[in-house]
């Protein structure tokens, strides 16, 4: 079988290796010259690829152990959260560790995808193209390429510059004292906004809906750790059913079910006055821009709007229903099942709903860990595993292609987290040492289970109060 990988970014790297760990004859195309896709940053006076990445003071919102692929942990070296040039430099590691990087033809673009999976490709650096068909394809190419700007009545009038935020990648001395617009209330339109206060008189973040804006960690501890672990997401689905339906106590909607904006900067430039909210652009002007009824002068708008949902050289086996590509499982094009679309998807969607999908996906393949099984055979990893988040590592712990190092990797990863944390001497007051997981913990543990469990058909509001006490212990 012969497979073609689309794209050699984060998905596409992986998908390799995935292959290589089947013993499937696979290549890789790759239309820029290095790996790394989204991540591998270029100004925009030197990206002849068309296509977005990142901005040169781009931090991943995610901290380091819950982005990372399930068998290669970070290195302790390596910051909570990682700028966009150890990001590419993981990606890259990994690819090289994986024997990866020599099946990536570099600066090839594939131009078309045929129903019958024949790739058109051109050479980009002698402009040749050639056809080569494959059993399957799979296509990691994402979709930053064809930005996504709304239609503003009166934009050919305005005299200032108009950009999309594919193009900006850093504030300079251009913008010293302009008043500038940025449209979206997405994590680049704040990034972008943030990083413009540094010259500019005044940025206004033009919004059409509101949103929640949290910041990266909360005392230290990354907010994405604090929010996806085992239990919390066992309360969060389980306890409003046996709480809520007796009590009425349901929650109101919260944050997590829409994609948050993440952000430690904004709350301050908005206190001082740097950044200032406006409604929708209604209409340019000569001068500059309608908001909410009001003529705002203003020399610039940069719409951080995304980007359209679009894979032109895939059309061909790229079911849609008007802008929603419809794939199975997110995946499979329905009727044409040797092609797999990898990571096209809505980010605001899985932002909400990626870890039930994990698990879905994670239950067909069988690699989903049995948490019952592990509270008998392995309790210490048990009682690790739901005191952990949702850590990529758990999903190598069994099934095919298990790594054997998942369970040091589970039980190490609180230790990779705070290594770039600690000073290289005890110069404040000495730590707080978390108690050891010791056998009379993992029983006392199981007690609570087993009575949580009893209770639950005749006493639901006990039990919930049971599992609490267990989340507060553990």
């Amino acid at each position: 079988m012969r497979v073609a990988v689309i794209g050699a970014g984060c998905s596409g790297v992986t998908a390799v290796k995935a292959c290589l760990e089947e013993n499937i004859d696979v290549v890789c195309y790759e239309r820029g010259a290095n790996s790394g896709g989204l991540w591998w940053y270029r100004d925009a006076e030197d990206d002849d690829l068309g296509t977005g990445s990142v901005m040169r003071f781009t931090v991943c919102n995610t901290s380091k152990e819950m982005c990372v692929y399930s068998d290669y942990p970070p290195s302790q070296e390596l910051p909570v959260f990682l700028e966009h040039e150890q990001m590419v430099g993981y990606i890259r590691d990994y690819a090289d560790h994986f024997r990866v990087t020599p099946l990536i033809r570099f600066r090839h673009e594939v131009v078309h995808v045929s129903e019958d999976l024949a790739l058109r490709v051109r050479n980009l650096e002698t402009d040749e193209e050639f056809e080569e068909t494959f059993d399957r394809v799979m296509v990691c190419s994402g979709h930053h390429s064809i930005p996504s700007i709304p239609l503003v009545p009166g934009r050919e009038k305005f005299g200032g510059r108009v950009m999309h935020s594919r193009e900006y990648k850093y504030s300079d001395e251009n913008l010293r004292g302009k008043r500038v617009v940025v449209v979206g209330f997405g994590n680049s339109a704040v990034d972008m906004a943030v990083d413009m206060t540094g010259f500019t008189k005044q940025v206004l973040l033009s919004i059409r809906r509101a949103n929640w804006v949290v910041p990266r960690h909360v005392g230290g501890v990354p907010i994405d750790v604090t929010f996806s672990k085992q239990l919390y997401m066992f309360f969060y689905n389980y306890v409003p059913i046996y709480v809520g339906s007796s009590w009425a106590w349901t929650p109101s909607t919260s944050c997590w079910r829409k994609a948050p904006v993440i952000s430690s900067d904004l709350a301050e430039r908005v206190l001082n006055g740097s950044i200032r909210f406006r409604g929708e652009i209604e209409a340019f002007t000569e001068q500059g821009v309608i908001m909410d009824g009001v003529e705002e002068c203003v020399d610039m708008v940069v719409f951080a709007t995304g980007y359209k949902s679009s894979v032109p050289f895939a059309s061909d086996v790229l079911p849609r229903d008007g802008d929603t590509p419809l794939l199975y499982r997110r995946i499979f094009p329905p009727e044409h099942a040797r092609v797999a679309f990898i990571g096209l998807f809505d980010r605001h969607e899985m932002m909400i709903d990626h870890v039930p999908y994990m698990e879905e996906l994670a239950s067909i393949m069988g690699i989903k860990p049995n948490f019952c099984r592990m509270l008998v055979t392995d309790p210490i990893l048990y009682l690790a595993a739901v005191r952990a988040p949702m850590l990529n590592y758990r999903f190598r712990l069994q099934g095919p292609h298990a790594w054997p190092g998942a369970r040091d990797a589970i039980m190490g990863y609180e230790s990779r987290m705070k290594a770039p944390l600690k000073p290289p001497a005890r110069l404040f007051r000495s730590e707080r040492r978390r108690p050891e997981i010791t056998l009379v913990s993992v029983v006392l543990l199981i007690v609570v289970l087993c009575l949580a469990v009893m209770l639950t058909s005749e006493f639901p509001l006990f039990s919930a109060f049971i599992w609490c006490a267990g989340a507060l212990v553990l």
